[in-house]
């Protein structure tokens, strides 16, 4: 909210420094627009959606300040998991604010120079370190029993050295860079761009491994091993979204008939049995290869999501390093990666989502209470 509504006092500033009419209410339009906007979201009164400002308030306190005793929900894993994909929107934002300082243009980067340096790799991992401790509480949680939290947090440890080897390359100049491509001449910030590729390498492919195998729930990377002991397991109730839809337009659902909601019941034990025969028998699968048993939306859309997913993840380090910010003038290209990141997460949230229910229908939980959201091990 915060980026879309500032961005109409920052073009006017732009516009402005580019023709000579800079002033000191075009200088600081930007910085007034956001400080507008945070006043407006913490604001007592009763205007303008408080009770969705509150609970958006409450959930940033509960990512940040949630004791260590306590279950994490899945509504604050899926809110920081969105954090994560806004890193590099953090960081701008941090050298947005020192641009419009004294002696600072909006039409060129600050300076950078020793610690200042590293101020904004430490905000872009500042998401990440926020879900790695999140993981770390459901791993030490007396309730918790599995190494799936602990594999989870590897995976946002990944994104740290990615951050942070970027910013160690940020002040090395273009040219250098170029000579040593194509000589590969040993020296010392070549050592550390061999392992920010590393670096990079690992965090996009483990990245895209959890999301497709653990938080989507599909067999495309999963081992025959485990494929085998979840096809013996007790498979779960019913999905009743695509039964409410066909029964919409029937006269005795609307009447309200004690006679269609038996015969759903009946249904719906007869559907469990034959699932259940049908899992424990040695035929092949029924489901496409590389999915699941279980889908809430169209079949074409998981090999698209996969896809997707696969590609953007890819550029996902790329978003993240800064030292390519610096020596790279496609102002424009960078956009389009945040904007391809933002959507990236738009659809992963709606499989994550999916695949929560699923579970919770499997463990035979179907109505969801907001207390037993919790996160998944």
């Amino acid at each position: 909210m915060v980026p879309f509504a500032s961005r109409p006092g920052y073009y006017t500033t732009f516009a402005q420094k580019v023709k000579g009419r800079s002033s000191m209410h075009s200088d600081t339009s930007p910085l007034i627009t956001g400080l507008v906007i945070l006043m407006i979201l913490v604001c007592p009164m009763d205007v303008l959606f408080k009770y969705e400002r509150d609970k958006f308030l409450y959930a940033i306190y509960r990512c940040l300040l949630s004791p260590y005793h306590s279950l994490v929900q899945f509504s604050d894993v899926v809110f920081a998991d969105i954090a994560t994909s806004f890193a590099k929107v953090l960081g701008d934002s941090w050298l947005s604010l020192l641009m419009m300082l004294p002696g600072n243009s909006l039409l060129t980067a600050p300076s950078e120079e020793g610690w200042r340096g590293w101020i904004s790799p430490a905000i872009m991992s500042f998401p990440y370190l926020v879900r790695f401790r999140q993981c770390i509480i459901e791993y030490g949680h007396p309730s918790n029993s599995s190494r799936r939290p602990l594999y989870n947090a590897v995976k946002y440890a990944t994104a740290f050295p990615v951050i942070f080897l970027s910013a160690g390359l940020k002040g090395v100049p273009e040219a250098d860079i170029m000579v040593a491509r194509a000589s590969f001449s040993p020296s010392q910030w070549f050592n550390i761009y061999r392992l920010w590729l590393f670096a990079a390498a690992i965090n996009s492919i483990y990245s895209f491994w959890w999301d497709v195998t653990n938080d989507w729930g599909l067999e495309l990377l999963k081992k025959q091993d485990e494929l085998d002991y979840h096809a013996h397991r007790t498979p779960p109730r019913q999905l009743l979204l695509p039964q409410l839809r066909m029964q919409s337009h029937s006269p005795l659902l609307r009447r309200g008939s004690s006679d269609s909601v038996s015969s759903d019941v009946t249904r719906e034990d007869h559907w469990r049995s034959h699932e259940t025969s049908r899992a424990t028998s040695p035929r092949r699968r029924s489901h496409p290869w590389g999915l699941r048993p279980w889908l809430l939306y169209p079949l074409p859309i998981y090999p698209l999501l996969v896809f997707l997913n696969l590609i953007l993840r890819m550029t996902w380090s790329i978003k993240l390093s800064s030292h390519l910010y610096a020596v790279t003038d496609g102002s424009v290209g960078i956009f389009w990666l945040e904007v391809a990141e933002i959507f990236r997460r738009w659809l992963w949230v709606f499989l994550r989502v999916e695949w929560e229910v699923i579970k919770k229908l499997h463990e035979g939980n179907p109505k969801g209470r907001p207390d037993d959201f919790q996160l998944q091990r």
